[in-house]
């Protein structure tokens, strides 16, 4: 590894500067799978994307790194009663910083994915869980979930 900081490659959060504006997230391509998906519902059926997600192997951001689409597989068939999708920004694994800064510095990216995952599922309500310590990163991910409604990311479909 160089000590020059300019061969630093930023693994969870891009270097992009207000990332955190959708503006900015949209220019560099943010809410495209989410449009992709959402113009082509015969194509990207909910199951079809927890296929691509477990094909593609995305991985959570816990401890255990579990594969994301096949977590999402497990989810029963609806059956008419209110799904919930409930997204932990505890951050309580021992010496992680992760959730903190999605949420300060790319919280569209999150919203994206938890609208994915929500439609991938066919969950109707989601729930965020954040520290009360992150009171400033709530804020941030608040002003982007207001954001994501104004452009109608959020919202009934």
């Amino acid at each position: 590894m160089s000590n020059d900081w300019k061969s630093y490659q930023p693994l969870l959060v891009p270097a992009i500067r207000d990332l955190h504006e959708i503006s900015v997230y949209e220019k560099n391509n943010g809410y495209q799978a989410l449009k992709k998906i959402l113009k082509d519902r015969k194509k990207w059926s909910p199951a079809n994307v927890v296929n691509e997600v477990k094909t593609a192997n995305i991985r959570g951001r816990g401890g255990a790194g579990f594969n994301a689409g096949l977590k999402w597989s497990f989810m029963p068939e609806p059956d008419g009663k209110p799904r919930y999708l409930a997204c932990n920004g505890d951050e309580s694994e021992p010496g992680t910083f992760k959730d903190r800064k999605i949420f300060e510095f790319n919280p569209h990216q999150f919203i994206e994915g938890a609208i994915i995952a929500a439609y991938a599922m066919q969950i109707d309500v989601i729930y965020v869980y954040i520290r009360g310590e992150y009171r400033p990163f709530l804020l941030k991910l608040q002003d982007a979930i207001d954001q994501a409604y104004e452009k109608g990311y959020l919202g009934e479909k």
